[in-house]
């Protein structure tokens, strides 16, 4: 058998594994505009949020690799500040609460999210197939791919802050129920506590989800 008569083929069918075993992450950025829903409003404080069920908006904001594996419910929020006062705005202070079961869910950090979003963009078992030159288109689009989603995530994921007066804090906390409660919208209800850096007074915001 001549060997260099395979090369070629061989070389050919080993590039379209690695092109079609490929997958590149793209999004769409967070717009506010979307939060036209009922706000609800506490000592000058007001909180708009929507919840993403949809796999297509899902897909679309946060990427394919997110609305397949449907692990995580985000939520999308506004939170304003028309008092005279600063508070303090922390993730881990927001919490989903499934009414049926009573369930409260802590918001994941922000590496959480990272490991879950990142996973399955590029392809490096397909780039080894072959060793090498062959495996480096699927080596350079996993490593281009899991930056875009750090990054993404970065600008998106809702940081903690201090909210002062006439501030707003704008964007998204996910959340990890049990899988089959993944698809009931409007099951769901925000909550999220914030404390007054002067007088440490607490006030708690609620937001029906749907």
């Amino acid at each position: 058998m001549n060997l260099t008569r395979l090369f070629l083929p061989v070389t050919v069918l080993a590039l379209s594994l690695n092109v079609g075993c490929l997958r590149s992450y793209n999004s769409t950025p967070l717009s506010n505009a979307n939060l036209t829903t009922a706000m609800h409003t506490e000592d000058g404080l007001e909180l708009k949020a929507k919840a993403f069920f949809d796999k297509g908006e899902i897909a679309d904001k946060f990427g394919e690799k997110l609305a397949n594996e449907r692990q995580v419910i985000p939520v999308q929020l506004l939170l304003q500040n028309k008092s005279q006062s600063t508070y303090r705005v922390l993730r881990t202070s927001f919490i989903l609460e499934e009414a049926a079961q009573k369930t409260r869910l802590n918001a994941l950090s922000s590496n959480e999210m990272y490991e879950i979003g990142r996973h399955g963009y590029g392809a490096p078992v397909c780039g080894m197939i072959f060793f090498g030159i062959l495996g480096i288109p699927s080596l350079v689009t996993t490593l281009t791919a899991n930056g875009k989603v750090q990054e993404d995530y970065a600008r998106k994921l809702l940081q903690d802050t201090l909210l002062e007066p006439t501030k707003e804090a704008a964007g998204a906390v996910f959340f990890n129920p049990e899988p089959a409660k993944l698809a009931r919208a409007g099951k769901y209800k925000l909550v999220v506590e914030l404390e007054n850096t002067t007088s440490n007074k607490k006030i708690t915001l609620e937001r029906e989800l749907n």
